[in-house]
């Protein structure tokens, strides 16, 4: 069962106004319709991946590499541990922008 306040929130949150510039990535965002799944389903799995995404990426930030951890290695490892941290922060992100848009896409079918 769906919470309706979780919804109204989630469509407050994604209903792109007449001002907002339209996202230009190419998604396949799905269409609400009568034999699919329900659109106030869609688009709370979708916020709920969004709110997860937001808290992964709080996490990444709290586990941001410190040099001091890496200063006994060889090289530049410190150097290393922070590009690959900041590959994974941009694919989170990346995963995040991604949900924010396909929510965006059911709530204007929800909201017109």
């Amino acid at each position: 069962m769906i919470d309706t306040g979780l919804m109204i929130d989630c469509l407050d949150r994604f209903t792109r106004k007449e001002t907002d510039q339209m996202k230009t990535e190419n998604l396949t965002s799905p269409t609400v319709h009568l034999n699919g799944t329900a659109a106030p389903d869609l688009l709370a799995q979708n916020c709920a991946v969004v709110d997860a995404m937001y808290a992964a990426l709080d996490a990444l930030q709290r586990a941001t590499p410190n040099a001091r951890d890496y200063y006994t290695q060889d090289g530049d490892a410190f150097a290393a541990a922070r590009a690959e941290h900041a590959a994974r922060f941009a694919a989170v992100t990346g995963i995040l922008r991604e949900h924010e848009t396909i929510a965006e896409t059911i709530a204007d079918q929800i909201a017109y």
